[in-house]
């Protein structure tokens, strides 16, 4: 029993990291489009690399001048490389089917969603291995995440004009289905997400605009085998961006900052020797701060060149692990190839370190991708 719950904790530990990427509120569309895209992305730590190609798929379709459907896979094939031997993770992730219904005047939108169990889970070692390292916050890499249970989501947001300023609020929630995340590991039903954000808009002039989002998410009590097992700390996640133009260049600048409390996890009573669900001393979790600088060059009627800077401050956890400190510099190009298709190339460079109980190991990436974006 006591090596089981070393096995659950860690295994736990990593669930808690392998959560899909948020993602960002819905465009009321122009047209429809659809996204074939390849990318290959590269990281070395010391001895030990890391590898993904994925060909991210999207198909977005406007059903009418409001409603709107959204199809998201993203095939991958993942591999580690340690000096103790190589470990794979491939096939496609969870699909991903979202609606977004803009009211008559569009300051209120409703979406719903579901998250089809399509992708990886009862993974063996070697495929935990790989995917608790795709899962690190710190690389931010394109699929950090396989698969897991039937999820479904809805959301409601409003944006009010007052002034110079138009004021948003929103909240969603997720009910998370059960899965098994690890072979022989069991059925696990993970608990469920509700999130709250408020944020306003202003615009600076003609042409600058400043925006801010802070948003909260609590989760309920993840259950295994009929029993209170874990639950994940609560997280802020605090955004703001401002855009400008600059000489040749419109401007993004945007720093965004996560903060979670600590988790709840199995305790044993001193007194009872019982186990009981008890937020941990010390919080596993970090705080984790992006700096984003992003630029964008219009060259003729049918291109365009961006280039952007970003760098990661991520604080150690309360012991000592999760630190890292990474920049990156990156840069793309847009054309247009026809009045239907435009072509989208890009590339990023990033170097910087991890930090591990006072350790520091220097790491650096590469990450290639390029896509084709067809209209109809």
């Amino acid at each position: 029993m006591e090596k089981r719950l070393r096995i659950s904790a860690a295994i736990l530990l990593s669930l808690a990291t392998m959560v899909p990427a948020q993602q960002s509120a819905p465009r009321l569309l122009q047209s429809n489009s659809g996204n074939l895209g390849l990318s290959l992305e590269y990281w070395s730590a010391g001895d030990d690399k890391v590898n993904e190609f994925v060909v991210p798929l999207v198909v977005q379709y406007a059903a009418g001048q409001h409603l709107q459907f959204t199809l998201v896979n993203q095939p991958t094939m993942a591999s580690l490389k340690r000096t103790i031997g190589n470990s794979k993770l491939s096939g496609l992730t969870d699909t991903r089917f979202g609606a977004a219904y803009w009211f008559a005047d569009e300051s209120l939108l409703a979406t719903a969603g579901v998250s089809l169990p399509t992708g990886q889970t009862a993974l063996d070692a070697d495929e935990l291995r790989v995917a608790q390292v795709i899962a690190m916050h710190s690389l931010g890499m394109r699929t950090n995440y396989f698969g897991g249970g039937l999820d479904v989501s809805a959301g409601l947001s409003a944006a009010l004009p007052a002034g110079n300023w138009i004021i948003g609020t929103g909240f969603g929630y997720v009910r998370k289905g059960n899965f098994e995340p690890t072979a022989d590991f069991g059925d696990y039903d993970p608990g469920d997400e509700l999130s709250l954000t408020v944020g306003f808009d202003r615009g600076l002039g003609e042409t600058s605009k400043l925006l801010f989002d802070a948003t909260y998410t609590i989760y309920t009590t993840d259950v295994f085998q009929e029993a209170d097992y874990f639950r994940s700390g609560e997280r802020v996640l605090l955004e703001g961006r401002l855009y400008f133009p600059f000489k040749q260049f419109d401007v993004a600048l945007i720093v965004r900052d996560r903060i979670k409390g600590k988790n709840a996890i199995l305790q044993s009573d001193a007194n009872t020797n019982v186990l009981k669900l008890r937020q941990e001393s010390a919080n596993s979790n970090s705080n984790e701060l992006d700096l984003i600088a992003e630029g964008t060059r219009t060259i003729s009627e049918n291109s365009s060149l961006n280039a952007a800077l970003q760098a990661k401050f991520y604080s150690a956890n309360d012991a000592g692990a999760l630190g890292a400190t990474v920049f990156g510099l990156g840069g793309g190009w847009q054309t247009r190839l026809s009045s239907a298709m435009r072509l989208d190339l890009g590339a990023t460079f990033s170097i910087g370190s991890l930090k591990d109980q006072g350790q520091s190991t220097s790491i650096y990436g590469i990450d290639l991708h390029g896509g084709i974006i067809y209209t109809f």
